[in-house]
């Protein structure tokens, strides 16, 4: 990245934001949006959301309640 930033002030939920890409958007997308990410990775998810002090969902996307779940908890203004 170009150190442009590309969005502020915006709920961003990001799934597989645990993951080497979505891990690296989210650190990005952090100083300046509220971010959560959703990811099956349990270490990874823990790991990243203690760093960065940010809410997380452990499940598989495949589970259709547990995103029912994050989107009305989180209410999303972007979706990655």
């Amino acid at each position: 990245m170009n150190g442009k930033i590309i969005m502020t002030n915006k709920r961003a939920i990001i799934f597989g934001g645990a993951g080497s890409i979505g891990g690296e958007l989210t650190r990005q997308l952090h100083p300046h949006n509220t971010v959560a990410i959703y990811d099956h990775d349990e270490t990874a998810v823990a790991d990243l959301a203690e760093e960065l002090d940010l809410q997380a969902w452990i499940s598989d996307v495949r589970d259709r309640e547990q995103v029912r779940n994050a989107f009305e908890q989180f209410q999303p203004d972007i979706v990655f």
